[in-house]
């Protein structure tokens, strides 16, 4: 029996509303080789899995993993510690249960490139971005272009230009990446590490094909309303880029941006939160390495309270274009 090619990761938690949607754009793609399509359910307390048991019954190629007892609250990674082992393709793609695939040649294009380029270990694409409580497609997309179509270690240290439901990887170099992570970690995430292993690796592609949608949740993991759990995904991204600086190095131009960009990023955090101790330790540190400027003394006036932050939002708004 011919083995599948390409093994599509999905993990899925309570997406009822959602994960028909995933599905369709996985039996949408339209490839000559093999897929199997696994995913993971964790302990859904609502119909996600009664929906994925009915698209089982239709279609084959999809093999599900229905827990009993939910696995995150436990620490376990679903696609670090489970969907990755389990695939038997040659390579992965991965798509979480709120997101979806739109173009059907999305995995036949990552597959003949990486088919064609075998020094690079993973491919990835543009995507557009739809806000769920605003109800609309936001007006940018992903844009990664901005950065490099061929990120490299370093590239990815200083900005993450990879979105997760575009990648296509090998699966045994996301083996040895994983391999590679330190025992009982506390990372809260599995995949910005993924990258920046890969990328040590081999060479990462950038396609611009739009093929696929990030819905952003208002309560999802990565767009947290609640400071102290958006801090700590925060410093959890910061953990990971020390540990692999220490583990591979870098430039030390790389290494003190790298610093730099978490002490202002988390300047910027406790503005929009108004954490005024959060904006003065941020600048302490930024004072340290002499990178502290105007803009940043605005955020720390801003992070004081209500009045000082809409003063310093329309002071932006007049005068400053972030982007």
């Amino acid at each position: 029996m011919t083995e599948p090619l390409v093994t599509i990761a999905c993990a899925t938690y309570n997406q009822e509303k959602y994960i028909a949607q995933t599905i369709e754009g996985f039996l949408l793609q339209k490839t000559t080789f093999k897929v199997e399509i696994i995913i993971h359910d964790d302990a859904s307390i609502d119909d996600t899995a009664k929906i994925i048991r009915e698209y089982q019954k239709k279609d084959a190629r999809i093999k599900a993993i229905f827990q009993k007892e939910n696995q995150h609250s436990r620490g376990v990674k679903p696609f670090v510690d489970i969907l990755s082992q389990k695939a038997e393709g040659k390579y992965i793609a991965i798509c979480e249960g709120d997101d979806y695939w739109t173009d059907p040649d999305k995995l036949q294009k990552q597959v003949d490139f990486l088919e064609a380029n075998p020094d690079y270990g993973m491919v990835h694409t543009n995507h557009a971005i739809y806000s769920e409580h605003e109800h609309k497609f936001l007006k940018r997309n992903f844009d990664a272009p901005v950065y490099n179509d061929n990120p490299t270690f370093e590239d990815i240290l200083l900005k993450n230009p990879v979105s997760t439901l575009t990648v296509l990887a090998k699966t045994s170099l996301i083996h040895k990446v994983i391999s590679d992570f330190p025992e009982n970690n506390t990372w809260k995430m599995g995949d910005f590490p993924m990258w920046l292993g890969i990328a040590h690796y081999s060479k990462i592609k950038y396609l611009p094909d739009n093929t696929a949608v990030y819905r952003v949740l208002k309560n999802s993991l990565s767009n947290q309303q609640d400071f102290s759990k958006k801090l700590a995904m925060f410093n959890s991204v910061f953990e990971v880029k020390t540990w692999y600086m220490k583990k591979y190095g870098c430039s030390q131009v790389v290494r003190k941006n790298v610093e730099i960009d978490y002490h202002r990023e988390k300047l910027k955090l406790a503005f929009v939160f108004s954490e005024p101790q959060t904006a003065l330790m941020a600048k302490q540190e930024l004072l340290k390495t002499k990178a502290f400027n105007f803009l940043d003394a605005l955020f720390v006036f801003g992070s004081k309270n209500t009045l000082s932050r809409l003063m310093v939002k329309v002071y932006l708004k007049l005068f400053i274009s972030l982007k």
